[in-house]
C-alpha cells in the first residue's frame, strides 16, 4: 500500500502530513496534476519474467496498461535484486533530481521503490509497491530510490525516447535529496 509523505522543502527534518489511504493520497497528487495508478494484478508479469518470456508482451497484457502505452509508447525497464545489482553509476543517476519534457509514468511491477517528487515548493515522497504507479505531467522534478534487497522491477513509459533535459537543480533539492536519503529507506 502507498503512503505519501509532505515536506517542506524550508524545514525538511520531518514531514508535515503523512498519508496511508488512497484516496486521500490520490487527491492531494492530483492537486499537483499527478495521478497515483493502481494495475488490478501483476500476477501475469511475475509468470511471464519467472519463465524467462518477453517483458514487453507480459506488460501489453496487464489490466490497464494499453491506455498508457498509447500516450507514453517509449518504455524502460528497470531491473535490480539479489542477483542482479545495480551498478553505481545507474544507482547515482537514479537518485539524481531530473525531470523530463515529456509527461512519463512509473509503474512498480514487482518490489518496491520510493519516488520523490518536488511539487508546490514541497517534498513529495511517495512509498510505492508492485502494482502502484504515478503518471507525472511533463517537467516534474524527481528522482526514485529502488529496493535492491529483493526482486525490483520499475517500469518507466514516457512520450519520447530519451527525453531527459539534463537539468538537475540541486539548488532546490539538494536538501530534500540528502533528506530522502534517510527518510523511507
Amino acid at each position: 500500500m502507498s503512503r505519501l509523505s509532505v515536506f517542506a522543502l524550508a524545514q525538511p527534518a520531518q514531514p508535515w502530513k503523512t498519508l496511508t489511504h488512497a484516496e486521500d493520497i490520490a487527491t492531494t497528487l492530483a492537486e499537483a496534476g499527478v495521478t497515483l495508478l493502481h494495475l488490478p494484478d501483476t500476477a501475469a508479469w511475475r509468470r511471464a519474467r519467472q519463465a524467462n518470456d518477453d517483458w514487453l508482451e507480459a506488460v501489453r497484457q496487464l489490466e490497464g496498461v494499453q491506455a498508457l502505452l498509447a500516450a507514453l509508447p517509449a518504455l524502460q525497464l528497470l531491473s535490480c535484486g539479489p542477483h542482479q545489482p545495480l551498478s553505481e553509476g545507474c544507482r547515482e543517476r537514479l537518485g539524481m533530481p531530473q525531470r523530463f519534457v515529456g509527461a512519463e509514468a512509473r509503474l512498480v511491477l514487482e518490489g518496491s521503490c520510493l519516488l520523490s517528487l518536488v511539487c508546490q515548493e514541497q517534498v513529495w515522497q511517495l512509498w510505492l509497491d508492485a502494482g502502484e504507479g504515478l503518471s507525472l505531467p511533463a517537467g516534474t522534478l524527481h528522482w526514485m530510490q529502488v529496493d535492491c534487497q529483493h526482486d525490483t522491477h520499475v517500469l518507466r513509459l514516457s512520450a519520447l525516447a530519451g527525453d531527459w533535459q539534463g537539468q538537475e537543480e540541486l539548488a532546490l533539492c539538494e536538501v530534500a535529496r540528502l533528506m530522502a536519503d534517510e527518510a523511507l529507506l
